[in-house]
């Protein structure tokens, strides 16, 4: 088995409030795909497409969030099979977009969802490396949940991957990893947040990163936490959009 994160899509109520922050943050570029009666789903890209802006349904009544496509090896209809039989919840089950691949949006026992994919489209091809600090590009991925344990073994079991436990200099920390290549932590959900979540961290695009926060803010967006210092990884903080999504910011030591 084998699995990456490969595709990251914004689910938001003000589609030209996100486009705005995000291309004034990171200078990512846009474009937008009309599906007909499908609607329209904008693309967004960093040098190459990585993900995309699509309005969130309002029967839902989600927040804003990024949501993030898990591409495996496997079918999507078997690995949304397995992820149910070990106790995740399927949200929305496999289903086709032209063109693009198959999907199915699940949670895991802890309640952090993501989505299955299996990719149709060449842009969305599974990256076989880890990440890289490419400016204003996914540089982690991060699984905040209520037992660490748990969640480690079940996308361990899912996906083929394996874990060890870092003392990263702010605590025990279990980082997930396909071989030898690093690509995902999981964390203990932190004080004030209450639901499970995959974190995306986006590499800034400015010199330091309290120009970034102020940018954060000058854009409409909030910031949540920090700025803090991991020994050996980088500086972090936690921000929202104009329009309440979450996401990380990363400057990468070195």
């Amino acid at each position: 088995m084998s699995a990456r994160f490969t595709w990251h899509t914004l689910m938001t109520d003000d589609l030209e409030a996100a486009k705005s922050f995000y291309t004034g943050l990171f200078g990512w570029t846009v474009s937008v795909l009309d599906f007909g009666e499908g609607g329209t789903y904008t693309m967004l890209e960093n040098g190459r497409g990585f993900g995309g802006i699509a309005p969130a349904d309002p029967a839902l009544q989600i927040p804003p969030h990024w949501a993030s496509y898990l591409q495996v090896s496997q079918s999507v209809d078997d690995a949304t099979s397995n992820a149910a039989a070990a106790g995740a919840k399927v949200m929305e089950p496999p289903f086709d977009i032209p063109g693009v691949g198959r999907m199915a949006v699940v949670s895991d026992p802890q309640g952090a969802a993501f989505i299955f994919f299996n990719n149709a489209a060449p842009e969305m091809e599974l990256p076989s490396g880890g990440y890289v600090t490419t400016p204003g590009g996914v540089s982690w991925m991060e699984l905040m949940t209520t037992e660490t344990a748990a969640a480690a073994t079940f996308y361990g079991d899912l996906t083929g991957w394996t874990n060890f436990v870092a003392d990263m200099g702010t605590g025990p920390y279990t980082v997930m990893q396909d071989g030898d290549v690093m690509l995902a932590g999981i964390m203990t959900l932190p004080d004030g947040m209450t639901q499970p979540a995959w974190v995306i961290y986006y590499e800034i695009v400015q010199e330091t990163m309290e120009e970034a926060l102020a940018e954060v803010k000058r854009l409409g967006g909030e910031v949540g936490m920090g700025p803090m210092t991991v020994p050996s990884v980088g500086t972090i903080a936690a921000v929202a959009d104009s329009t309440g999504a979450w996401f990380c910011l990363m400057k990468s030591e070195g």
